[in-house]
């Protein structure tokens, strides 16, 4: 019988093929710059992964109907979200729990506990037999493509998050040079090159955006949210999880969730920030004060190539919508 995953990428959908940008942009490896990665099936990945655990649990982890995820592209709101999901469990409330343990990044458990990789962003889960263990239903961080998503039976609903392209790569830079396992020094403009090659952490922004949003019109059990939406609406996104996630909770419980899920409020609370500048900066159009003009100008026509058939747009900030 063909697993969950499978079936969804096999269902009707608008296809999105990635546009060769050869003439636009060179290849640019990771390792050339010092920024550690390793390749899991064609994947740029967090170079603390133990790789054949990583693999099983994409072939055999056990899903449940009653699993959820939070999926992103790294750094695109993902902890804002675990934050918003662990606040709606507990009334609008932090709760005894911190995010990362209401929330944990499945994927991090397969990173050796020697390192620091599972105790931050899984912590209190030894392994994944101890998330078989876990009475549901179970909310799980997730930077899977559609396609190495866990393939277990049961078909699981997920919370697709994407951020602009531009400020996600500025907030990347940032967390590639202060999360020690990476080893980047390099400058901006030599990350923005791995960046647009397909090179960085979790490889193509585009595909890895284009497919997730293709799922989420092929199937219902995908919602697609963008991380601008949800700062323009914070609450109207906020009840837009809890009714997909089908919780049921109050109009205090909805406002309560707002206020402690506001960025001023995840920095000044240690259960939802886990140091090592993980909460930067947040908001929309930041980029702008990294780029130069032709850094962006550059950005522009690649992602004007790259998006052309998508029917997806972004918002940049400042009005700049494409």
């Amino acid at each position: 019988m063909a697993s969950w995953t499978s079936r969804l990428l096999g269902a009707p959908r608008g296809p999105y093929a990635e546009p060769a940008a050869e003439d636009l942009v060179e290849d640019a490896p990771a390792a050339a710059i010092g920024y550690n990665l390793q390749l899991i099936r064609g994947v740029p990945q967090n170079p603390l992964f133990d790789r054949q655990q990583f693999e099983d649990i994409i072939d055999h982890f056990r899903t449940r109907a009653d699993d959820a995820f939070v999926c992103t592209y790294v750094k695109a709101g993902t902890t804002w979200c675990q934050q918003i999901v662990t606040l709606l469990l507990n009334g609008g409330e932090q709760g005894a729990k911190s995010y990362g343990e209401t929330v944990p990044w499945l994927e991090a458990l397969c990173a050796p506990p020697a390192t620091p990789l599972a105790s931050r962003e899984a912590p209190g889960f030894a392994d994944v037999k101890a998330v078989d263990a876990w009475a549901g239903p179970r909310f799980f961080k997730t930077h899977a493509t559609v396609a190495d998503l866990p393939r277990g039976q049961a078909p699981v609903k997920v919370i697709a998050v994407a951020r602009n392209p531009k400020d996600t790569v500025v907030s990347l830079y940032h967390h590639a040079s202060n999360k020690p396992e990476f080893g980047f020094k390099g400058t901006f403009d030599e990350f923005l090159r791995v960046f647009l090659a397909g090179n960085a952490e979790n490889g193509s922004w585009f595909s890895h955006v284009n497919d997730w949003h293709c799922a989420s019109r092929a199937s219902d059990k995908v919602m697609w949210l963008t991380y601008e939406g949800m700062i323009s609406n914070h609450a109207g996104a906020v009840r837009q999880i809890a009714s997909f996630l089908q919780l049921h909770v109050s109009e205090e419980a909805i406002q309560k969730t707002v206020a402690n899920s506001t960025i001023a409020s995840m920095r000044s609370n240690k259960k939802a920030n886990i140091g090592l500048n993980h909460l930067r900066k947040g908001g929309v159009g930041g980029w702008r004060d990294t780029f130069t003009v032709a850094q962006s100008e550059w950005f522009d026509r690649v992602y004007a190539r790259k998006m052309a058939s998508s029917g997806l747009v972004f918002d940049f900030g400042e009005g700049l919508v494409m």
